[in-house]
């Protein structure tokens, strides 16, 4: 086929900014340490290390906790980052255990114009590639590819489905779920069953690799409201983790320490971690929310009871990848995404060639929802072969025995707790406003600011870190949804 000719499947869609790693509570954070007032930093035992009375304490060396540290740095406070892990970056992870820089988090800058992350790679000498998104390649289980009017006929109704389901999103009671929205505008098709399919591998790249989530667990009132720059959606040949580098510069983080517990009574904050107790002035919590949610760390006194209502509201989505590295390319080598339309719409995944970003022969299988979750219990071989059933349909049985799978399980990590969440039924919005307020002046939880243009933590919070605005979005995956 002549791809030139042919619609492209998202043709009309903005992407969906990917992966919520923000500093929501930053913004409050540095208002709260105009007038720090001190109280001694030490580490168990009582010995003194010498720094400033006013240290602000931050858990998590994630982007939110990574750019929190730099602007207060910038203003003059002192802080120590703790991190849970031996290494940095949180849900940003480039891995190189294939030979080559690999995301297994966050991948894309969606939106290069205006985005400050664009700025940062440039100012850094980082290289950025484009990244087509808003192409794919689609095909049967025979392995025949999408015609050209298959193409254009999916793509129009999928465009008039989130019309639609825009539309029913204005009048949305709040226990209203996305599947509910889903069930009322598919009832009005009569779809032939390849259509169906192809129309079913659309929306799962839609909604549930979008969002980490399946439509029964997404509010329809919230599900997708977020703001989106402008421009080119970027990749990073050499990984996203060189900009956790650039914001790791000079700011001091102790690996390796695990915070079970913090006291914010009195005049400061006492942290009990593996490594020992660490007090300061002030601490701020950019842990993700799967992790609070866990209890593994404990407040004394009690988080507010506004605090606790909405942290059990929001939910946890999860997107996992699994990379496949081939000792030879058997897909178009011009693609940069693959799917296979499969006849169980919940066992869909979605294909990211590495080749026009790395040059490497690998794919990267993209699941969201309870299928991700369901892979995380698979060993990487079996995993692999969930995703070998649907490329032996691209290659026509002639593909080669991966050398080389890495599956991530992010829902497993103890430290995750999942990708990124998301506003489910019966939630709102004002949850992640309510999860950010300040607790007293002492202790600040990373949340999302309560507006709508800034939006959703789930998919690349945007967040400000005080002073002149700085606003950091990252993105897990491509997002394939329309928005009129």
């Amino acid at each position: 086929m002549d791809r030139s000719q042919s619609t492209p499947l998202s043709k009309h869609r903005t992407r969906r900014q990917a992966l919520g790693l923000a500093i929501s509570a930053a913004l409050a954070l540095l208002t709260g340490c105009a007038s720090l007032t001190g109280s001694t930093d030490r580490r168990s035992g009582g010995a003194a290390r010498g720094i400033a009375d006013e240290r602000v304490l931050i858990v998590g060396a994630g982007i939110a906790g990574l750019a929190a540290a730099r602007a207060l740095l910038q203003q003059g406070i002192p802080v120590q980052v703790l991190e849970a892990r031996t290494r940095i970056g949180g849900r940003i992870w480039t891995d190189t255990s294939l030979g080559t820089p690999l995301d297994l988090g966050a991948s894309w800058i969606h939106g290069s114009a205006g985005n400050p992350l664009t700025q940062l790679a440039r100012e850094h000498g980082i290289t950025t590639v484009r990244s087509d998104i808003e192409d794919a390649y689609l095909y049967e289980t025979s392995g025949r590819e999408l015609s050209d009017a298959r193409y254009a006929e999916t793509d129009a109704i999928v465009e008039a489905i989130f019309v639609r389901l825009y539309e029913l999103q204005e009048t949305a009671t709040t226990d209203a779920s996305v599947a509910d929205a889903l069930t009322t505008i598919l009832g009005d098709y009569q779809l032939e069953d390849a259509l169906r399919r192809a129309v079913d591998w659309s929306l799962v790249s839609s909604i549930n690799i979008a969002t980490g989530a399946d439509p029964t667990d997404l509010s329809l009132q919230h599900w997708e409201t977020d703001a989106a720059f402008a421009g080119d959606e970027l990749l990073f040949p050499g990984g996203y983790g060189q900009l956790i580098q650039v914001l790791a510069r000079d700011v001091p983080i102790q690996r390796d320490c695990v915070v079970s517990a913090i006291a914010y009574e009195g005049e400061g904050v006492r942290l009990t971690t593996s490594q020992g107790t660490w007090e300061g002035s002030r601490a701020l919590v950019t842990v993700p929310l799967g992790v609070l949610q866990a209890g593994t760390i404990t407040f004394t006194p009690a988080l507010p009871t506004g605090h606790q209502q909405a942290q059990r509201r929001l939910a946890m989505g999860t997107l996992n990848k699994i990379a496949l590295q081939f000792d030879r390319v058997f897909w178009p080598e011009d693609a940069h995404s693959l799917g296979v339309l499969q006849r169980e719409r919940t066992r869909l995944l979605e294909y990211w060639s590495m080749l026009p970003v790395t040059g490497a022969p690998i794919l990267v299988a993209m699941a969201g929802g309870q299928y991700a979750r369901e892979l995380e219990a698979l060993t990487p071989e079996a995993a692999a072969d969930h995703t070998l059933r649907d490329l032996r349909s691209i290659a026509g049985g002639r593909v080669p025995t991966p050398v080389g799978v890495l599956p991530t399980r992010w829902s497993a990590d103890p430290f995750a707790r999942g990708s990124y969440s998301h506003v489910p039924p019966r939630a709102s919005l004002q949850d992640y406003a309510s999860l950010a307020a300040p607790v007293g002046s002492r202790l600040f939880l990373r949340g999302k600011p309560p507006r709508p243009t800034i939006l959703q933590p789930s998919t690349g919070r945007c967040c400000q870190a005080g002073g002149p605005q700085t606003t950091l979005s990252t993105g897990w995956g491509r997002k394939r949804i329309r928005r009129m």
